[in-house]
């Protein structure tokens, strides 16, 4: 039935999980009257990622709208499409382009709540909610997706099912042999806990599997750290790809206007070796409040992604994607007055394994660097 349903839709959806939760289900009884919400934010980014297989430079202006439809109590709608307008260029060893003005859906899917707490969703949806950058990227899937929330005063369970078909962007010319379509499959539970005003505890748990990769994915994986045989259409994952990435993180309350958390991050694959399948980031947090025309967040991160942890393809690039160790500093500072954040973030890395690297990739060390200016979300 999933699959049925999959194959039927081509709209976009995203859940976030930065530093909240998936989407909540009210308990509140909805309107049966048609509504619509829309609001408008921009961005405006600097990027800058340096390897010795690859250079990136581009400035990237973002206008964003988002829309949220009530068509009754039970079915609800979200879109929320993009224009991005690039400047610059990417150089790699395979191809030199330039970057263009393209519309696009960072996210738009239908929900129906059949049952109080069930929530089903269907769409390309963004995989942001599982935080989970080492496995999956900020990217979306066509997927369906069942959830199951239960919310109280001082703590909340929910438990998320998801089949999805994963985006694949060819960079290089096939055969007319057509490949089958890879599937991930997940089951995202995440809790938290409020036991007091001044601490608190959060923790995500997923259980993962990815299965018919095709030779596209392994080949372009490949130059990102996986362990693959062959070449180009012949190309294959040594090992398979399915397992459990977890998180958990603690909140405490300094002062009034000051939180620090502290978290770990893990993921294993079980379809690999030990020594190759394993990945974890190590992350602080600093929260400061106590000015009344700005607020500042902090992080620093420590992170360390063995070769076969997850399929390189679809995980984060400014971490390197697989066999890479660094660190990530981040900050980001928000104006209530003016609506806007102003922020900046670097990520140095460098490889761990240099025998499972590409040739032109051995001994690579990776810089990337973001500054950026946004507005927050804004009633049109």
């Amino acid at each position: 039935m999933l699959l049925f349903c999959i194959s039927g839709f081509s709209s976009v959806v995203q859940a976030q999980l930065q530093d909240s939760h998936f989407y909540k289900v009210d308990d509140e009884e909805i309107s049966s009257d048609f509504k619509v919400n829309s609001y408008w934010k921009t961005h405006v980014e600097g990027t800058v990622l340096k390897n010795n297989s690859k250079f990136e430079r581009l400035m990237k202006i973002k206008l964003y709208g988002k829309f949220n439809l009530e068509f009754n109590s039970y079915m609800f709608g979200y879109f929320e499409p993009y224009l991005v307008v690039k400047e610059g260029e990417v150089q790699h060893l395979r191809f030199v382009r330039s970057e263009s003005s393209v519309i696009q859906m960072h996210q738009g899917f239908f929900e129906i709540r059949p049952l109080e707490r069930f929530s089903f969703q269907i769409g390309a949806i963004n995989q942001d909610y599982l935080s989970a950058p080492l496995l999956v990227s900020d990217q979306s899937f066509l997927s369906a997706l069942l959830a199951y929330s239960y919310i109280k005063e001082k703590y909340e369970v929910q438990t998320v099912l998801q089949l999805s078909a994963p985006s694949i962007v060819n960079s290089f010319r096939r055969s007319n042999e057509i490949e089958d379509s890879p599937f991930f499959t997940s089951l995202f539970t995440y809790s938290e806990w409020i036991p007091s005003d001044y601490y608190s505890f959060k923790g995500h748990v997923t259980g993962f599997y990815f299965n018919s990769l095709p030779a596209v994915i392994a080949y372009e994986s490949k130059g990102y750290g996986n362990t693959i045989s062959g070449t180009r259409n012949s190309a294959e994952f040594v090992y398979s790809y399915y397992g459990v990435n977890f998180d958990f993180s603690s909140q405490i309350r300094i002062t009034p206007e000051i939180y620090f958390s502290l978290g770990y991050n893990g993921l294993m694959n079980m379809g690999a070796p030990i020594e190759r399948a394993w990945g974890e980031r190590v992350y602080g947090i600093l929260d400061m409040d106590f000015w009344k025309f700005a607020k500042i967040y902090s992080r620093v991160e420590y992170f360390y992604n063995n070769s076969d942890s997850a399929p390189a393809y679809f995980n984060e690039e400014k971490y390197g994607h697989n066999d890479r160790t660094g660190f990530l500093m981040e900050l980001k500072s928000f104006f209530p007055k003016g609506n806007f954040e102003l922020g900046f973030r670097y990520i140095l890395s460098d490889p761990i394994q240099q025998s499972v690297v590409s040739p032109s990739s051995i001994g690579d060390r990776q810089h990337s660097f973001m500054v950026f200016v946004s507005s927050r979300y804004s009633s049109l």
